[in-house]
């Protein structure tokens, strides 16, 4: 099955069961309190609040809707592209009832479409019930334990087994401190090679790419209490959520959940692979479906590993783009439109690995594959905007070229000091440069990008650190870079002792003002150990 067959077999199974297919809302959401739409029930909480009766006829509805999570409580930025599942932007397939069908229905339908309709293997789908422990809202839920029992046993597989205990944090929707909420249950497949059951459970919300959550079915029964309680709904819904990237992934790459010698990845997918194919022939270089170790240290991943790893971030992003501008939504300097922005330069950044410089765009080149992809969204504006060439200007593009250009001259600067044996210590004078954050905040998110790259994990953990010091302090931060070669060089574990090494505040814009000056060798001295002075070259482009 194609990607779009997928979600119109969704979409048209929903229709049997009648219920009104809507077009998928605006990125852009109604509730003040988000950055984006971010979950497939977010344009109907109207609905849930009563605060709006459901137009359909009958109360049910299904959709699939494109969400974003990069910002705010839910943040998937920094996963993308370095494990097989993770996005800035998907698409999310659901089912809705307001005040009509229950769990048994819910659950019977998910059942029917992913055992019956798409085939695949009951031993290797797991459902998690809602298990709390004392003091929890809510009770055991039993009804949708006994409705999942049934429907196992009829496969000739042990309830005991492929039905998990939940907890709180993973088997209890809530829409906010009060409000619409309930139990949920969630299905996660296996995608172990040997499918062994009763070892496979033990992946479930283990954080494994081989045991995947693609369907989570919500039944709002409660309205939690501005005292703490929780209060039987008159009128209870059902909110369900399915990633329509995971689908394609399991279905697709196990040939219809007939082989699963081959560890699924969404990338492997027709909504992906045309995206690739022209990034391939625009930069000359090969993606390989490679994925890093779980909590690797990214400083040390190889050469491959980077290529296909910005092959991927790039693809991820430039949907995330495609999709906000259509809806309006541009990259700017503030809240949503600041997160687009840092969308777009670290897709630029990444680009970079792929041998695209700031004055060469690369985006408006693969519109016309995103709009291939698209399938049945129902998004004019993004389809005449996709074959117009119009998602991102070249202009915009070039916005952070110099700032790379400076990025790429800093770590040049910093191996020429390292080699040298020096310490770099920041003159009194451009101290001030410290606390432009606003202006140079872009070169900082640039800048942070290309040192995690060389120091991995130990510069995230120096950096939290680092904060939490000077937030005890109530000293302003000093957004300072720390690398563990600086670090070696200053001859001490902990630089918050010690002067600290150049801001890239100041960096950035000495380098900006050598390259306006066409100066082609400068010096910088060390004074922090006051002992002789140590001269290094450093070649400005």
């Amino acid at each position: 099955m194609t990607a779009a067959e997928i979600r119109q077999s969704f979409l048209d199974f929903f229709k049997e069961k009648q219920h009104t297919i809507v077009p998928s809302a605006s990125l852009l959401p109604q509730s003040p309190g988000l950055l984006f739409t971010n979950a497939g029930m977010n344009p109907f909480v109207p609905y849930f609040l009563g605060v709006e009766k459901a137009p359909y006829n009958p109360p049910r509805a299904a959709d699939t809707q494109k969400c974003i999570r990069a910002g705010g409580k839910h943040n998937d930025l920094e996963d993308v592209g370095y494990d097989t599942y993770h996005h800035t932007m998907f698409e999310m397939l659901g089912n809705w009832s307001f005040g009509d069908y229950f769990k048994k229905e819910a659950i019977q339908w998910a059942w029917e479409l992913v055992v019956e309709r798409w085939g695949l293997p009951a031993h290797r789908l797991y459902a998690s019930v809602y298990a709390p422990k004392e003091g929890d809202p809510g009770e055991f839920d039993q009804e949708a334990y006994d409705i999942w029992a049934a429907l196992f046993l009829s496969k000739g597989c042990d309830p005991a087994v492929q039905i998990v205990h939940g907890n709180v944090k993973d088997n209890f929707w809530m829409m906010g401190e009060t409000g619409p909420c309930g139990p949920c249950s969630e299905l996660h497949v296996d995608l172990t090679p040997e499918g062994n059951p009763v070892t496979g459970r033990n992946l479930v919300n283990n954080d494994s790419d081989l045991c995947i959550e693609i369907w989570n079915l919500v039944f709002i029964q409660y309205n939690a209490e501005a005292d703490g309680t929780f209060r039987e709904l008159p009128a209870k819904h059902i909110d369900t959520g399915m990633g329509f990237e995971r689908a394609c992934s399991i279905i697709q790459n196990t040939k219809r959940f007939t082989n699963f010698s081959r560890k699924p990845s969404n990338y492997a997918t027709d909504v992906f692979q045309p995206i690739f194919r022209k990034l391939e022939e625009l930069s000359g270089k090969t993606y390989s479906d490679i994925y890093p170790e779980l909590g690797a240290d990214r400083s040390s991943i190889s050469e491959e590993m980077k290529v296909s790893i910005a092959f991927r971030v790039i693809a991820d992003h430039l949907r995330t783009l495609s999709f906000s501008i259509a809806d309006g939504i541009m990259p700017g300097n503030n809240g949503r439109n600041y997160v687009l922005r840092r969308i777009l330069r670290r897709a630029v950044r990444y680009g970079r690995q792929l041998g695209f410089s700031g004055d060469k765009p690369f985006f408006g080149a693969l519109a016309a594959d995103v709009a291939r992809v698209v399938g049945g969204l129902g998004l004019a504006a993004l389809r005449r905007n996709l074959a117009g060439g119009n998602i991102v200007s070249p202009e915009l593009m070039m916005l952070f070229g110099p700032s790379l250009i400076h990025i790429a001259r800093f770590h040049g600067f910093v191996s020429t000091l390292h080699a040298d044996g020096a310490h770099v210590n920041m003159p009194q004078e451009h101290r001030h440069h410290q606390h432009r954050c606003s202006s140079m905040d872009h070169v900082r998110d640039l800048h942070r990008l290309a040192v995690i790259h060389q120091a991995g994990d130990e510069f995230i953990e120096h950096q939290a650190r680092a904060h939490h010091d000077q937030a005890k302090q109530k000293t302003p931060p000093q957004n300072t870079i720390f690398s563990p070669a600086l670090k070696r060089c200053e001859g001490t574990s902990s630089p918050l002792k010690r002067p600290p090494p150049l801001s890239i505040h100041f960096m950035s814009s000495l380098l900006g003002k050598l390259s306006r000056m066409k100066v082609k060798i400068t010096t910088i001295s060390d004074t922090a150990n006051k002992g002789p002075t140590k001269l290094c070259k450093f070649l400005s482009a």
